[in-house]
C-alpha cells in the first residue's frame, strides 16, 4: 500500500512537471511571436492592393519544437495580424484548413495514401483546390512556415501565391531575435584633414626707433593696414562620440601674411593646434555626412625667420558639408596673447589687431 502511495506521488509530480514544462514553452513561444507581429504588420503594404481575400492553405511545422496546438496558435496570430493590419479579409473554407490526418485518394486503377501533416484536403488535389478558389472567390492562397532556433528564435515564413496561375505575390520571413551585424569601421577613414584657406588680418601699428646719434631717438608710427593670410594646415582627429559626429585633432600649419601697403607686416608663421568639430543637423543621406557642423581651433602661431613673439589664437567657425568629402569654412579668429611681434636684429615692433575672419576649403581623407 504504501509503495502504491509513493508511486502514485511521483506520477503527480512527474505530470506536474511536464506541466510546467509545457506552459513555459508555450510561454516563451508567446513571447517571440509577439515580437514577429509587428514585423507582419509593417510589410502587409507590399501586398498588392487587389488581394483581399486569402486563406491559409498549409502550414509546415517541425514537431520536435512545436505541438499541432503551439502551430495552430501561432496561424491564429498570423490571421488576426493579417486582419488587423489591412483590408485583408481571411476565409477558412473547411477543405483548405490544414491538418495532420491520413487521406485517400483513388480511382478504378489507381490508390494514393497520403499523410497531410499541415496541410489541407485540397492541397492533395488540384482539381478540389481549384474548385474551392472558384466557390470562395479566394485571391491568395497563404503558405506558412514555422521555425525554431539557437539564436534567431522563432522564423516565421509567409509565402503567398495566386491560385489561378501560381504566380508567387508575396514571400517574407520573420524573425523574432534578429542577427545584427556591425560592420567594423575603418579608423582610417575621413580622419586626416587638409585645409586651405584665405583670411583677412589687420595690421594695427608699426613702430621703429632709429638712433641718429645727434640727440634723442627718431620714433615712427605706421597704423591700420589690411593684411592678407595664406594659409594651410593637416590634421589628425579622433571620434569623441560616433552618434552625434563629434571629433577632436591636432594640427600643424603655416600661415602666410602679406601686407598691401608695409613691408614690415609681411609675416611666415608655424602653426601647432588642436581643434574640435561638431554636427548641429541631421544626416544627409545622399552626402552620408552632416550637414553643418561647428568648429573651434586654438593654436599658438610662432614666427619664422628673425622674429619673436608667439601669438595664441582661438578660430572659431561654421562649417558646410557640401560632399561626403569636400567642406566650407567660413571662420572667425581671435589673438588671446601675443599681439606683437619683434625683429631681432633691429628695433622694428609690429602689433596686429586682435580680430580677423577667413574663408577654407576643407578636404577630408
Amino acid at each position: 500500500m504504501q509503495a502504491r502511495s509513493i508511486a502514485g506521488l511521483l506520477l503527480m509530480v512527474i505530470i506536474a512537471s511536464t506541466e510546467v514544462v509545457a506552459q513555459e514553452k508555450k510561454d516563451a513561444n508567446t513571447y517571440l511571436l509577439h515580437k514577429i507581429t509587428p514585423q507582419i504588420e509593417a510589410a502587409l503594404g507590399e501586398i498588392p492592393i487587389g488581394i483581399r481575400r486569402v486563406s491559409v492553405y498549409r502550414l509546415n511545422y517541425d514537431p520536435q519544437f512545436f505541438t499541432p496546438e503551439d502551430a495552430n496558435y501561432i496561424r491564429a496570430e498570423v490571421e488576426a495580424t493579417i486582419q488587423r493590419g489591412s483590408a485583408i479579409r481571411i476565409l477558412t473554407p473547411p477543405e483548405l484548413e490544414p491538418n495532420d490526418e491520413l487521406k485517400i485518394f483513388g480511382n478504378d486503377s489507381t490508390l494514393q495514401v497520403s499523410n497531410l501533416e499541415g496541410r489541407s484536403f485540397a492541397d492533395n488535389s488540384q482539381i478540389l483546390l481549384q474548385e474551392v478558389v472558384e466557390r470562395y472567390d479566394i485571391q491568395g492562397l497563404v503558405e506558412l512556415t514555422i521555425q525554431k532556433k539557437y539564436f534567431e528564435g522563432i522564423v516565421l515564413t509567409m509565402r503567398m501565391i495566386n491560385p489561378n496561375n501560381q504566380e508567387l505575390i508575396f514571400a517574407r520571413s520573420f524573425v523574432s531575435n534578429p542577427i545584427r551585424f556591425t560592420e567594423k569601421k575603418d579608423s582610417s577613414i575621413h580622419h586626416f584633414v587638409a585645409s586651405f584657406g584665405l583670411g583677412n588680418w589687420n595690421g594695427e601699428s608699426f613702430l621703429e626707433i632709429q638712433d641718429s646719434g645727434m640727440g634723442p631717438d627718431t620714433v615712427s608710427v605706421n597704423n591700420d593696414d589690411t593684411i592678407l593670410d595664406l594659409n594651410f594646415s593637416l590634421s589628425y582627429r579622433q571620434s569623441i562620440s560616433d552618434d552625434n559626429s563629434s571629433y577632436l585633432g591636432a594640427l600643424i600649419g603655416f600661415h602666410n601674411l602679406r601686407s598691401r601697403n608695409i613691408d614690415a607686416f609681411d609675416v611666415n608663421f608655424f602653426e601647432l593646434g588642436l581643434t574640435w568639430d561638431q554636427a548641429i543637423s541631421k544626416r544627409i543621406a545622399h552626402i552620408n555626412e552632416y550637414r553643418v557642423k561647428l568648429l573651434a581651433k586654438g593654436s599658438v602661431l610662432f614666427p619664422l625667420g628673425d622674429r619673436s613673439g608667439e601669438l595664441i589664437m582661438i578660430s572659431p567657425g561654421l562649417q558646410l558639408n557640401l560632399t561626403r568629402n569636400l567642406s566650407l569654412n567660413l571662420y572667425t579668429q581671435s589673438i588671446l596673447s601675443g599681439e606683437r611681434i619683434r625683429e631681432d636684429d633691429s628695433f622694428q615692433v609690429i602689433t596686429f589687431n586682435r580680430f580677423g575672419y577667413g574663408l577654407q576649403g576643407m578636404v577630408r581623407f
